[in-house]
């Protein structure tokens, strides 16, 4: 789950919730870090292993025939990401967040107080660029008046308003870029 950005309908990148944050010794808590933060595995059922398996078998890199990007890999392979309960640096803990206030609350729509500056452990988001940074932030500031900024709700943002989204995503990952992904 996450929320699409778009630039008069061109892909701009994908917030999502990533988990608890130390803000102010900037990293994350996920004790296999920032690369992980999205990747907790729950078991599967047979079904699901079984497509899987499949998708691993039919790709031989590239896009699948479904035009889904291919894993070299099968992803119950993988080990269980892990989480520290509190900063491994300073040893400050999550504060409690009502879904009115966090970053998975956000995601659902539960949330809707403007972005501001958080200290000690709170939830973050990411922000996956799908182009380059530069050039998303360059077309956001110097557009047209016709240009919209927008998300996949339809709701417009200022310039301002988009750095503020970012604010709250001090994870970034730039290795989609050009690819399809939602």
């Amino acid at each position: 789950m996450g929320t699409n950005f778009y630039l008069n309908e061109r892909h701009v990148g994908k917030r999502s919730a990533a988990g608890w944050y130390c803000w102010d010794c900037k990293q994350t808590l996920c004790a296999d870090g920032e690369q992980n933060v999205h990747h907790t595995k729950l078991e599967p059922d047979e079904e699901r292993k079984k497509v899987e398996e499949e998708h691993v078998r039919a790709c031989r890199g590239g896009l699948s025939k479904s035009g889904f990007p291919c894993y070299a890999e099968n992803i119950w392979t993988r080990p269980d990401v892990t989480w520290h309960s509190k900063c491994p640096s300073c040893g400050k803990r999550p504060k409690e967040e009502e879904l009115d206030q966090g970053a998975v609350g956000r995601e659902l729509g539960f949330n809707k107080s403007k972005p501001k500056p958080k200290r000690g452990v709170a939830s973050c988001c990411s922000f996956t660029w799908a182009m380059p940074k530069e050039e998303a932030l360059s077309l956001s500031e110097n557009r047209h008046f016709l240009d919209r900024l927008t998300d996949e709700y339809g709701r417009e943002y200022s310039h301002k308003e988009f750095l503020d989204v970012l604010s709250e995503c001090p994870i970034e990952f730039a290795d989609l870029i050009g690819q399809y992904f939602s």
